[in-house]
């Protein structure tokens, strides 16, 4: 049997109302759908920023959604309510990414030039954020913690780190949907303790660098971390375990849980870092 040609659309007649207009690649204007395609992502952003986030999910948008399933709706007598579908998130991309990463690395020359605190004049170096702008989750530390020779690439410390991400792949979260950095920007001496002062004056890099990245959910790890995205002095374990409002942004939920620094030191408190965890899986699966 002769094959038939890969084609967007049969020619055979399966309704009995004559032949259907075949589509083939050749016929698709490769311009004319990215124009389209940008103009349905940006008019999708655009209800989100409204506050719209379902459609009325009539029978023709229900065919679509799910071909194979016939719609009751179609069949009642009665009028009801419409089903209604959820608009999926749209993620920034192209020049909107671009120029957001852009901002990043302008605020990471801001840091290397910044005097605010005593830190400055002793410290190993600066420790940017890693991740990309968009992601999903945001995760705070405290600050970096090195010994030895020092690395920019190290965001808490070389064992911390590896519990960090082991605990991102528990709940099936990739380093690419993951934003990581500190309140302190800073990499301070071993010898050197930061002050509470260091920490405040820090936080407006911080601020700065969250609404840039704009998460969907902020996961402070320790009390310091907590009490930067938090209005409150309540301690870790008072805080920890529940859901709380951004400072800056009502709208982003913050999660606190342990530092990988406080898991290492006392492995029985994994059990709780795991049920936060879980928490914060939970919530993102919602959105």
């Amino acid at each position: 049997m002769k094959e038939k040609p890969q084609e967007y659309a049969d020619t055979e007649d399966r309704s009995g109302k004559g032949p259907v207009q075949t589509v083939t690649a050749a016929d698709v204007d490769v311009n004319m759908l990215a124009v389209v395609a940008k103009g349905l992502r940006d008019t999708l952003r655009y209800h989100q920023l409204m506050g719209i986030e379902t459609y009325p999910l009539s029978p023709a948008l229900r065919q679509l959604h799910d071909p194979g399933k016939q719609s009751r709706r179609g069949t009642d007598k009665g009028i009801g309510t419409p089903d209604r579908v959820k608009i999926p998130p749209v993620v920034a991309s192209g020049p909107e990414k671009s120029e957001v990463d852009t901002r990043l690395h302008l605020l990471q020359k801001e840091l290397e030039a910044c005097r605010l605190c005593s830190l400055s004049g002793s410290r190993q170096g600066i420790v940017p954020g890693r991740g990309q702008a968009g992601a999903s989750l945001c995760v705070v530390g405290d600050y970096s913690l090195q010994e030895g020779s020092f690395s920019e690439a190290t965001l808490f410390s070389a064992d911390e780190d590896i519990m960090l991400w082991n605990m991102m792949k528990a709940i099936g979260l990739t380093p690419g949907a993951v934003y990581v950095t500190n309140v302190l920007k800073c990499c301070p001496n071993t010898s050197v303790q930061p002050s509470e002062q260091n920490l405040l004056l820090c936080r407006q890099h911080l601020f700065q660098e969250i609404a840039m990245v704009q998460p969907k959910v902020l996961c402070a790890m320790g009390e310091q971390a907590a009490h930067a995205l938090i209005d409150t002095k309540a301690s870790l374990f008072g805080l920890r375990g529940r859901l709380h409002s951004y400072r800056n942004d009502r709208s982003i939920q913050v999660m606190v849980t342990l530092h990988p620094r406080l898991l290492l030191k006392n492995a029985s408190l994994k059990k709780a870092a795991w049920q936060d965890l879980q928490m914060v899986s939970r919530l993102l699966q919602t959105m």
